[in-house]
């Protein structure tokens, strides 16, 4: 399980980088992984921007499927996708969502695995 920060005006490049090393490192162990954060990186339009469809696309390669597809942040000038739980193994996942509160322009989201100390990826 891991958490990731990339602050919106850190070089995505550099970004992307060091976090494929980390996916990198996590498949070679073939387990089970949970990588979840505020990455501010718009899942929503990975068709217009080549690093977003890169990001997908090389976490798609290593079998990590993101847990959301709809916004995970609304305001009232835009609505993004910059939040979201990916994992390489649905065998243990029973659902995820958003929680909608106006506490925060993020919506808290969250997910929720069945045994999860018992998770082991199968070579």
């Amino acid at each position: 399980c891991s958490v990731f920060y990339r602050h919106p005006k850190a070089n995505m490049e550099k970004f992307l980088t060091e976090f494929y090393n980390s996916v990198d490192m996590v498949s070679k162990e073939k387990k089970t992984c949970v990588m979840m954060g505020d990455f501010n990186i718009n899942l929503i339009n990975y068709e217009s921007q080549p690093l977003t469809e890169d990001f997908i696309n090389t976490l798609k390669s290593y079998s990590f499927w993101p847990l959301f597809t709809q916004p995970t942040r609304i305001t009232y000038h835009s609505v993004t996708l910059i939040d979201n739980i990916f994992i390489n193994s649905l065998d243990y996942y029973n659902l995820s969502g958003n929680i909608t509160t106006d506490l925060t322009d993020h919506l808290p989201n969250f997910s929720v695995f069945s045994k999860l100390s018992h998770m082991s990826r199968k070579p």
